[in-house]
Parts: structure tokens; C-alpha cells; sequence
């Protein structure tokens, strides 16, 4: 597989819940981050969610939304293809993939993800998937993107599943990126159809990955360790926000942010001490919840918690 020097990389988030004919908007962040990554490197990228609705048809024909797939593809001409995968979306992504061969065989179409990760090769025996990025997808996929361009054997690209004369190669694990304050901040303006989400979506902040804890319903840990931002990165990402869309309500996008509490007391200081005067939210257990805590958290603005009431 060989690409151009200056090639365009279209990440695509497939269809599920409108195929279910319901509708949560949302920015597929992941997507984003990757595509953000590539573009700080030189690659040309923009995310395309299928999964958001884009006319005011409220229950729209899984026909419709298919031939809107179709006709972004052909509209923006991509030289690489990215489809992110949650298991849900596995079927629709198998048929993103079709569209994208029957509009160009040569496209190379690669898949990540949740899915993509704990069932690489079973993926990689889809006709239509050419490479499987295992894991954290931005490093990985900048050195695919590379590789397409040298036209050079993907041997050497850590963190991927392929097929080599109809067997399957699996080539060492990459390392998880260390410190997630090298990563910029995920540009919103590489969001097709940018102009369909709510606003309050564009608030919507990824302080850490993954979880330290490894329940039994939940990928989370398995999939992304635990590491998270400093709050000084976190809350530069929130200065950046709210001067860029005038935003004051921003949500914490963490499996559970209150882990290591000197850390959320690091982001509260730093929030009073900019004078930012936003209100946020986080997902958090149970268990991490104090009075004193949640005191210094309320008077830095935060307004509103998710708490998780399992076992496993």
C-alpha cells in the first residue's frame, strides 16, 4: 500500500444510534484527538461523525443515512480512512468500510478502538480492513500514515494487526503515551458538520484515560491504563475553550475524576487562581466523596456530579 505525500486522512465515527432512530449528540473525542495529532504533524485529517443526525427528519431511513455516508466519501475524496469501533457500532463499521472500497479498491481503511483492540484479528479478516491500530490510536496511526507514504512494509509500526499473504501479522504492543500533556488540545474546526452539535458539547474536556481500577464490566483499564493531565494543562484547555466558543460550562470527561485527590485540589486552586469563573462537572465513586473536598470543588465553580453506583 502506497499513498500520496500529502495525504488526507478522514476519521469516521459509524452509525448506531441513529440507526436506532435515537439521537445524543456528541463529539466522538478519540476521533478528534487523532485527527488533531496528525494535523500538529503535518497530515491533513478531519473527523466525520455518521452517527450524528444532520436534517430535521427526526426518524431517518437507515437507506438515508448509508447514502450520506456514501456521498461524504466521495465529496471529500480521502487518501487514508480511520473508522473508530465500539462493539455496537462493529456491523456498521464493516459497512462504512464497503462504501469506502466501492468508491476507491486503493483506499487503505483502518479500524480502532475498543472493539478494534481485544478482537484484532477477528477484525482483520474483514475483506474490506486493511490495518487494526491495537490500543491508543494517535502515535500509531501518524506511523501508518508515514509508512503509506514511504510506501514501505508496515513490519516496523508498533501497536497494529494486518494481513500479509493471507495470514495474520500481529507486531508488538506500542507503549501508551506517558504524559498526556504532550497531546494538543482536540481542534473542534476538524469536526464535519460542525455547525449540527450543541454548543455544550464543545465544553466537553478529556482530563484523563482510562481507570486504576479493573472491575469486570469495564474495558477502561485493560484498554487505557490510568494516566491523567496535570491540572494546569486541563485548565489551560478550559481557558482556551472559553475565550475560542465563549463557553462557562464545561464537563470533565473522566471515567472518575476525583482519583487522586491532590490533583482535583491542584485544579481547584488553579481554577481560582486564573479567575476563570466557570462552572464544571466530573463522573466520580462514590467512595471518593468528602465534605471537605466537595467544599474546595464548589468554590472553583463545580456544579454538578455523575456518580457510579456498582460492584465488580
Amino acid at each position: 500500500m502506497k499513498v500520496s505525500q500529502n495525504p488526507y486522512v478522514l476519521l469516521i465515527n459509524p452509525p448506531f444510534q441513529r440507526l436506532l432512530y435515537a439521537e445524543r449528540p456528541y463529539i466522538p473525542y478519540g476521533l478528534l484527538y487523532i485527527a488533531t495529532f496528525l494535523q500538529k504533524n503535518g497530515i491533513k485529517s478531519k473527523v466525520y461523525n455518521a452517527d450524528l443526525r444532520t436534517n430535521n427528519t427526526v426518524n431517518q431511513e437507515s437507506e438515508e443515512i448509508w447514502k450520506e455516508i456514501e456521498h461524504v466519501v466521495k465529496r471529500e475524496k480521502p487518501d487514508v480512512v480511520g473508522i473508530g469501533v465500539l462493539t455496537p457500532q462493529y456491523a456498521s463499521a464493516l459497512k462504512v468500510a464497503s462504501i469506502v472500497k466501492n468508491f476507491d479498491r486503493d483506499i487503505p481503511v483502518i479500524f480502532g478502538g475498543v472493539h478494534s483492540t481485544f478482537m484484532a484479528d477477528e477484525v482483520a479478516l474483514g475483506e474490506n480492513v486493511d490495518i487494526v491500530v491495537r490500543g491508543e490510536g494517535e502515535e500509531t496511526t501518524l506511523d501508518i500514515v508515514k509508512t503509506l507514504i514511504k510506501g514501505e512494509s508496515l513490519k516496523n509500526v508498533s501497536g497494529i494487526t494486518y494481513r500479509k499473504n493471507k495470514k495474520i501479522v500481529r507486531n508488538p504492543d506500542r507503549p501508551l503515551i506517558k504524559n498526556l500533556d504532550i497531546l494538543p488540545f482536540p481542534d473542534r474546526e476538524l469536526l464535519i458538520n460542525k455547525r449540527f452539535y450543541p454548543h455544550s458539547e464543545f465544553g466537553v474536556i478529556t482530563p484523563s484515560r482510562g481507570c486504576p481500577y479493573r472491575c469486570t464490566f469495564c474495558s477502561s483499564n485493560a484498554f487505557w491504563g490510568y494516566r491523567t493531565r496535570s491540572a494546569e494543562n486541563i485548565v489551560d484547555e478550559i481557558e482556551y475553550l472559553k475565550d475560542r466558543y465563549h463557553l462557562l460550562d464545561f464537563w470533565l470527561e473522566g471515567d472518575s475524576f476525583l482519583i487522586i485527590r491532590r490533583h482535583v485540589l491542584q485544579l481547584c486552586k488553579e481554577l481560582k487562581a486564573r479567575k476563570l469563573h466557570i462552572m464544571w462537572g466530573a463522573m466520580a465513586r462514590v467512595d471518593q466523596i468528602d465534605k471537605e473536598l466537595i467544599k474546595e470543588m464548589k468554590s472553583s465553580g463545580f456544579c454538578n456530579i455523575s456518580l457510579g453506583c456498582e460492584s465488580g
